[in-house]
């Protein structure tokens, strides 16, 4: 026998504050041995820590497999933006080339280091490289993009960027400290 049950969301707060909202939808209610089971699922993937889930909070049997030749590949991505960061001054990785951004984000953080500021910059295009453009967001924990790095640190996406123009502290970053003709 199968019946309708209307169930109220469940607020889950985790440690760092994060809210989120898990509905349990029922999918039948039946009599069993004199005891009502419900069958459900969730529509978020959200479990309590426990000693059955990672440190991400995801069930293992949820978890990303990667194959070995998968791994090694982002092993082989993340060791190139390492070294990309760490021998230029300053990189972009972004949607589109300088030329020819292939995103408003990436052409506001572009058309701020170039008309605003005149510096020279390497940039990668994310776009041609999907593995790339997931190992990136691993490197810094990061999901969006364009992302800036100056001396090896990252400084942030297109917003962060912009809001450090706007407060007069990209010059700084840039630059390292102000430039000659403005002292």
């Amino acid at each position: 026998m199968l019946r309708r049950v209307l169930v109220q969301p469940v607020k889950l707060v985790n440690k760092s504050g994060f809210v989120n909202y898990k509905f349990t939808i029922p999918l039948m209610l039946r009599k069993i041995n004199n005891q009502q089971q419900i069958a459900s699922f969730s529509n978020s993937l959200i479990y309590n820590s426990s000693s059955s889930t990672s440190n991400d909070g995801v069930h293992p049997d949820f978890q990303t497999k990667l194959s070995t030749n998968q791994e090694q590949i982002r092993e082989q991505k993340l060791k190139e933006i390492d070294e990309i960061v760490k021998n230029n001054k300053i990189v972009l990785f972004m949607k589109g080339t300088p030329d020819r951004p292939e995103c408003g984000f990436s052409n506001a953080v572009v058309t701020v280091l170039k008309k605003m500021y005149d510096v020279e910059f390497a940039s990668y295009n994310m776009n041609k490289d999907v593995a790339m453009k997931e190992a990136l967001k691993e490197y810094t924990d990061w999901p969006t993009i364009p992302q800036l790095y100056v001396n090896g640190e990252f400084i942030g996406g297109c917003d962060i960027v912009l809001n450090l123009h706007r407060e007069n502290q990209l010059e700084d970053i840039l630059y390292g400290e102000k430039k000659e003709e403005d002292k």
